[in-house]
């Protein structure tokens, strides 16, 4: 009896000491596999941060001058409003909450006393025949475009969202060429259209199209260019449903006219606009103003075009004005999103461009991916540590010398 009870005791001996050993070994790889997970996340989380940041191609005018120039820039964007129409572009309401050409006029000269004063203070001062600062412009409508043939006829009318867009709109917007080019600040024609890759696809079968004439409402354009939308997830999400073209900003004028003004626009000279037109201009209004200005202190420029808009008020939210420069960054997102919804509500009252949807939807995937890296690092230090402790226990961090490589053992036996 006594030897049945003590094969019983053994056999529950070996079970728990073998329950313990594999828990200890188990315990030992644990925060290895966690380790291995946050490192993981981390890695996963900088490479999709950096696709992010490399898909708002709108967002990094301030970088390109920047590696270009070795001057420091600051690219600010300012969302106006305008009074939404059922057909035609938005227009001016009044200068407490719209921009038009007028008062680009006054806030330009704003700038160019600003950019004086900072190359006066600037050591490094560029001689070059790079402009100091740059702008753009731009506001767009819903309109139909279609295939104008040698007779006048008009075929495959497609619903379209026009961009009108002035100043240096392709350096704040680099655009992926498929064919031609995009509309250049220096109008060689103001008839010249450039259309997206899916819109010339719907037109014409293809994106082969540049010289090819289209219809613009009742206005004949002539296609000097293709651009290919960013091809991401963000992107496509924010590009919205209608497909795009491109005119210049004086060219949304012809969307105010009847039929008969129009066609006596078209057929008039291009070399200036008559008071007639001047007038029509001032009525559109601009509802996205771009802006990239030399900066010596951070946030001064984004103060310096506050000041421009006279009329801008920072407690009543007249105009959204969002610096694009570093935008992404951890402190510019919690800037953004915190205090929650304090600057997010109030941000729905503004019409905005595509790119700018864009550029909101990518500071979410942002702040997720930060989470993300959060999480990562946390497992990463803290499993580390849990590691560290477990491989010194056992005598690999234990010193080199002779008298310390004495197993524990042995030192008991010593004692």
């Amino acid at each position: 009896m006594k030897i049945r009870d003590t094969r019983i005791f053994a056999f529950f001996k070996k079970r728990k000491d073998t329950f313990i050993i594999g828990t200890k070994k188990l315990m030992f790889i644990i925060p290895m596999i966690f380790a291995l997970l946050g490192l993981v996340l981390v890695v996963v989380s900088f490479a999709r941060m950096q696709q992010i940041k490399a898909s708002q191609t709108a967002q990094l005018a301030a970088e390109t001058w920047q590696a270009d120039t070795k001057q420091t820039y600051d690219q600010i964007t300012c969302i106006a409003r305008g009074q939404d129409q059922t057909s035609g572009p938005d227009l001016y309401i009044d200068s407490s909450v719209s921009l038009n050409v007028s008062d680009l006029e006054a806030i330009r000269k704003s700038i160019d006393l600003t950019v004086a004063s900072y190359e006066k203070d600037s050591k490094n001062t560029d001689d070059s025949d790079t402009p100091i600062w740059i702008d753009a412009y731009s506001a767009s409508t819903k309109g139909t475009v279609g295939v104008a043939d040698e007779t006048g006829n008009v075929s495959s009318i497609i619903d379209t969202e026009i961009y009108g867009v002035g100043g240096s709109y392709s350096e704040f917007h680099p655009t992926n060429l498929i064919s031609g080019c995009f509309l250049t600040e220096e109008k060689h024609s103001p008839y010249n259209i450039v259309l997206d890759e899916a819109l010339a696809w719907k037109l014409f079968s293809s994106n082969d199209v540049i010289g090819q004439k289209v219809m613009v409402g009742s206005l004949t354009y002539t296609v000097v260019g293709v651009v290919a939308p960013s091809e991401n997830e963000i992107n496509e999400k924010s590009y919205g449903e209608y497909p795009k073209a491109y005119i210049y900003f004086d060219e949304l004028t012809n969307f105010l006219t009847t039929q008969s003004s129009a066609d006596a626009s078209q057929a008039g000279s291009a070399s200036g606009l008559s008071q007639d037109a001047s007038d029509s201009l001032s009525q559109i209004a601009i509802t996205c103003y771009e802006v990239l200005v030399p900066e010596n202190i951070s946030g001064v420029s984004l103060n310096n075009l506050s000041l421009a808009i006279s009329t801008y008020s920072k407690t009543e939210h007249n105009f959204l004005l969002i610096d694009n420069t570093d935008r992404f960054s951890l402190l510019n997102l919690y800037d953004t999103f915190f205090p929650l919804g304090d600057n997010t509500i109030w941000k729905t009252d503004f019409p905005l461009p595509y790119w700018e949807v864009s550029a909101q939807n990518a500071e979410i995937y942002m702040l997720y991916w930060y989470f993300v890296l959060f999480i990562g690092i946390t497992l990463v230090a803290g499993n580390g540590v849990g590691i560290y402790h477990a491989f010194r226990k056992k005598g690999v961090f234990r010193s080199t010398d002779p008298i310390r490589l004495i197993s524990k053992k042995e030192e008991e036996l010593i004692v």
